[in-house]
């Protein structure tokens, strides 16, 4: 079975939305008040778990989507990959746009508001790209571990095969088989998640709005990887998984210990102009 260009343009928009639908509940799940918010106001907050049997539903769920992506993974990659699809100058120049955002746009976004935030003393801007850049990190290091322990081949390769897995081959330096799960997706679902949760913390009548255009902006990311033929549908799902649960319990654990080294060396750092005409970063370490 094979689709025109056009209809895999219409089917690419439809599953975009659902892709923003799909993270409706997720981001309506970091507008619960998360653990350690009383510390604005209260001098001893009380301690929740990080982690919850919620959490676990949550995870079965990408699990499950994930499983059940499997049997498509080969025919979306052919179908996709068809002369008709590839020559849409429209899909071209989204997929460009969006795959740029991922990395190493969500790079520039955490760090470029962290420094925003210390340059002009705001607080706000700085937490937001400081804890958004703690979630792409532990997002990333995650993707690493699974990329090379799974050992999957990127559907790019000639006769790859979507149920080929091998422990260790994903260590090898050629980055062929590092298909699971898709870095680019966890990347920028880390830094839509952290970016979300914080604003569902700060400015809770806009979180959803928020919520639409980051996981908006993360799922065309993702999306962006199948067009380009470097991931399958299911390194997608989990790839999302892998980024909302960073981004959302980094901000968690990061608001329910504001005074762990990180936030005090790096929460409170300078930023001030230097006599050869850059600027000099400086750091204040307390106990």
């Amino acid at each position: 079975m094979t689709w025109s260009g056009a209809r895999w343009a219409r089917a690419l928009g439809v599953f975009g939305c659902l892709a923003v639908g799909a993270a409706s509940p997720v981001a309506a799940y970091a507008q619960t008040p998360v653990a350690g918010d009383s510390a604005r106001s209260d001098s001893a907050p009380r301690a929740h778990p990080l982690f919850t049997r919620r959490d676990a539903w949550i995870a079965l769920g990408f699990t499950a989507a994930t499983a059940a992506a499997l049997p498509v993974d080969q025919l979306v990659a052919h179908n996709l990959q068809l002369p008709q699809n590839q020559n849409e100058p429209g899909l071209v120049r989204a997929s460009a746009l969006f795959r740029n955002i991922a990395d190493p746009g969500t790079v520039y976004i955490s760090s470029g508001m962290y420094a925003a935030g210390r340059l002009l003393g705001n607080q706000t801007l700085t937490d937001m790209g400081l804890h958004a850049s703690e979630a792409l990190v532990v997002a990333s290091l995650a993707g690493f571990v699974l990329k090379g322990a799974v050992g999957r081949p990127l559907p790019r390769q000639a006769n790859a095969d979507a149920d080929s897995y091998r422990f260790g081959r994903g260590i090898r330096v050629d980055g062929n088989w590092q298909a699971f799960p898709s870095g680019h997706t966890l990347a920028a679902f880390s830094v839509a998640s952290a970016v979300t949760a914080e604003a569902a913390d700060r400015w809770p009548d806009h979180a959803r709005l928020v919520g639409f255009l980051t996981y908006g902006a993360a799922s065309a990311a993702g999306i962006s990887r199948l067009y380009n033929n470097a991931h399958w549908v299911s390194d997608i799902i989990f790839g999302a998984g892998i980024g909302i649960f960073s981004g959302i319990k980094t901000v968690q654990y990061e608001h329910a210990h504001p005074n762990d080294w990180l936030n005090r060396v790096l929460a409170h750092a300078s930023v001030a102009p230097n006599v050869h005409g850059g600027a000099t970063l400086g750091f204040r370490f307390t106990h």
